[in-house]
């Protein structure tokens, strides 16, 4: 059991990790896993990580980290969280369409400005017998788009 957690947890933020997220992809894809329809697909981006880590050592950029995996707990608890990597979150909400999600994305807002976390985040809205990985793949640009305007928007906070 431990083992089996360990290939599919983040041990540094408690979310599930990049394994369990293909894994979960691939289920989906094959059939295996299904998910109420509509879901959301969300990609998000922890802005400013490379500065925290530069500026103030990685222990710090850690805590950054796991306060957002838990921003993210905090506005999607029904969801399935993963660190994609590096700054990079994914998540699956299920049964989620538009209005459900704009109220999330509300909530995400509210507690990340409290927290003083800084997300880029890029949605999808999966309907009935939508493909996963286009999904995926849209969110994914739209999160890029929305991380750069934040940079465009602050760019004091950029960092090179």
């Amino acid at each position: 059991m431990k083992l089996e957690l360990m290939g599919t947890m983040d041990m540094l933020t408690g979310v599930m990790n990049r394994n369990a997220m293909n894994n979960t992809v691939s289920d989906i894809i094959s059939g295996k896993t299904k998910i109420a329809n509509p879901y959301a697909m969300l990609f998000i981006d922890l802005n400013g990580l490379k500065r925290v880590n530069d500026e103030s050592g990685h222990d710090k950029g850690d805590n950054l980290l796991r306060k957002a995996a838990n921003v993210l707990k905090g506005a999607f608890p029904e969801g399935k969280i993963y660190r994609a990597g590096g700054d990079e979150f994914m998540i699956i909400s299920p049964d989620t369409d538009e209005k459900a999600l704009e109220q999330k994305l509300a909530h995400l807002e509210q507690i990340s400005e409290e927290s003083n976390v800084h997300l880029s985040v890029g949605t999808y809205i999966v309907q009935e017998g939508e493909d996963i990985r286009t999904a995926m793949h849209i969110a994914d640009e739209r999160m890029y788009e929305t991380k750069k305007e934040y940079y465009e928007a602050h760019p004091e906070r950029k960092y090179r």
